[in-house]
């Protein structure tokens, strides 16, 4: 641990500076500015100009790329190579946006309530467990879901989802962008044209014969676009594999899948939602932005907390192209060196610094 506080202190004047964190999180280990922001001010609140070792120490699992946990209030970023095709988890999060722009093998979100959560794609299942309240963007093997409540999905399925003991949730397609989002469906080996999001497996039924899921209305839908603060060499449009939703996808049959996913273990009798209404004249997908720049960012995590699913979906304003960082505003280090190789050993260094320290 004094290794890695020594490592980011630029100036060895036993104190970091948010520059020294935004340099270290940012840059190398692929965090976003509200990530360095939140480690500074932990301690000694928004006034917090340095961190010293006994206050990094204190904080030191705020540097664990994979594991997020008991967080409030907090916006949390992982940008493309942050997690090097790791595991993921999120537990007992309240009132956050959180924003993985990259690929996973396996992600549990457990216990989160009120919350943003984007996913870029994951290799094999995304477990949500007992959460209610949050606003999901899902790309993933298979979505499985157990003791959720009020969670909104749009979702992208290579199989069939399974939802069990959860009530009132909301289904639409994948609605999302960000940077490199394409090449990470490409690499996960996702078919755009083939999407399972509303093929719901419902392994504990309503007893009454409603349904425990829905498909949202077309103007209930929400695109989400992500824009990243990256050297210059790293920048990326934000871009996705799917197009807008229609009406007429949310209206489609469910794909029919080759193989089982554990339905015919159970053969429990399914009951289905209604379509969704036609929309009414003018009506339009919403469109929310989040912008990884260091004064949105504060602002964003100094918001008044959400406190329904419908407060999640508010529209936000339209998207802007991509601002890159101006001359001077990154390290030197930052610019001439190879960050992208740079991340991707300094992840996996800092895996293997939790594993040693856990």
């Amino acid at each position: 641990m004094r290794r890695v506080f020594q490592e980011i202190d630029s100036r060895s004047c036993g104190e970091l500076s948010l520059d020294d964190l935004r340099s270290y999180m940012c840059d190398y280990l692929g965090f976003g500015q509200a990530d360095a922001e939140s480690m500074m001010k932990q301690d000694g609140g928004i006034g917090q100009s340095s961190l010293d070792f006994d206050s990094f120490r204190k904080n030191y699992a705020r540097l664990n790329p994979y594991s997020i946990m008991e967080r409030q209030n907090e916006v949390i970023i992982r940008k493309p190579r942050a997690l090097c095709g790791q595991m993921v988890q999120l537990d007992g999060l309240e009132d956050c946006q959180v924003y993985i722009c990259d690929t996973s093998a396996q992600v549990m979100i457990d216990y989160c309530k009120r919350c943003t959560v984007l996913l870029g794609p994951c290799k094999s299942a995304v477990f949500v467990r007992n959460c209610e309240d949050c606003c999901l963007w899902v790309a993933g093997q298979q979505l499985r879901t157990r003791d959720c409540q009020r969670c909104t999905f749009h979702l992208y399925a290579k199989t069939a989802p399974i939802i069990e003991t959860s009530e009132e949730l909301s289904f639409g397609p994948w609605a999302a962008r960000y940077p490199k989002c394409i090449s990470h469906f490409e690499n996960a080996s996702f078919d755009s044209n083939r999407n399972f999001w509303n093929a719901i497996y419902d392994f504990s039924p309503s007893k009454t014969g409603t349904s425990n899921w829905r498909i949202m209305p077309l103007e209930e839908v929400t695109e989400l676009v992500v824009d990243l603060d990256e050297a210059p060499e790293l920048a990326a449009s934000p871009d996705s594999p799917l197009g807008p939703v229609t009406y007429d996808q949310l209206c489609a049959k469910p794909l029919q899948a080759g193989g089982s996913t554990g339905q015919s273990v159970a053969n429990i009798a399914q009951v289905g939602p209604a379509l969704p209404s036609a929309p009414t004249a003018g009506a339009a997908v919403k469109s929310r932005s989040f912008q990884d720049k260091a004064a949105i960012a504060a602002a964003a995590a100094a918001a008044p907390a959400a406190t329904s699913t419908a407060t999640v979906h508010a529209g936000g304003p339209a998207p802007e192209p991509a601002n890159l960082p101006a001359d001077g505003e990154k390290k030197q280090t930052a610019k001439t060196t190879g960050v992208r190789a740079r991340r991707a050993f300094m992840s996996i260094s800092s895996c293997a610094r939790f594993l040693v320290c856990k």
